[in-house]
């Protein structure tokens, strides 16, 4: 779902790229990816746009029972393959703008789409932010890692459907943990859920935000 005002993708190169990760030659999506770059569309907005929209496509796909989940899951492991390819480089300490804040991003355990919290890390990354991304955390994982790492934000990113007790009992996990834990903030598809504001989420899950804004969640946490 786009809201208002969100980056507007050309609707034929995310075709291009639907096509390209269904394709049986592996290397189809890098040659989509370069003639994109060469038709002056942004590495970063592959990534943050194109990337995401064509995810989404697929997942319709299965929805309408026009694609098998096996090559919805295939299909979207290559976009994730390429959306690595674009953002080796994309780190914090490359970063002009560097501020020396660090963000832990999480998902949770039994969770298999990590499209968006991987689109999230890069854009972070590009903004100076150092970036730890943890994959399938349960609560008992989540002490000890705050306790021996500072972090001055926690950002979980959940998908339509999760469980909200599943992530509250996360939240109260990093905040037994610690005695000033850092601001946590929600996002991802399960903003969308019918029926449920965000403050209905943030009151559910214990966090401190729900927002899908990157930068509205950094300036929040005093990250700008």
């Amino acid at each position: 779902r786009r809201v208002r005002g969100a980056h507007e993708v050309a609707p034929r190169h995310v075709d291009m790229l639907v096509d390209a990760a269904q394709s049986e030659d592996r290397g189809a999506l890098a040659v989509v990816s370069a003639q994109m770059i060469g038709a002056g569309i942004r590495a970063e907005d592959i990534a943050d746009h194109y990337i995401p929209e064509a995810a989404r496509k697929l997942g319709a796909k299965w929805c309408d029972d026009t694609m098998s989940f096996v090559a919805v899951t295939v299909g979207s492991a290559r976009l994730m393959s390429l959306l690595r390819e674009l953002g080796p480089e994309w780190r914090a300490d490359r970063s002009a703008a560097a501020a020396g804040h660090a963000v832990l991003v999480v998902v949770a355990a039994g969770i298999s789409h990590t499209l968006g919290a991987t689109v999230l890390t890069g854009q972070l990354r590009r903004r100076g932010i150092s970036v730890r991304l943890l994959v399938g955390a349960r609560p008992e994982d989540l002490g000890p890692l705050l306790r021996q790492m500072q972090f001055d934000a926690v950002m979980l990113s959940a998908s339509l459907g999760e469980s909200l007790g599943t992530l509250r009992r996360l939240v109260d996990a990093m905040r037994m943990a610690m005695a000033a834990p850092p601001p946590i903030v929600l996002g991802g598809t399960i903003t969308t859920t019918e029926g449920l504001s965000p403050r209905s989420i943030r009151d559910q899950t214990g966090v401190d935000l729900v927002t899908n804004d990157p930068g509205e969640a950094l300036a929040r946490c005093g990250l700008t």
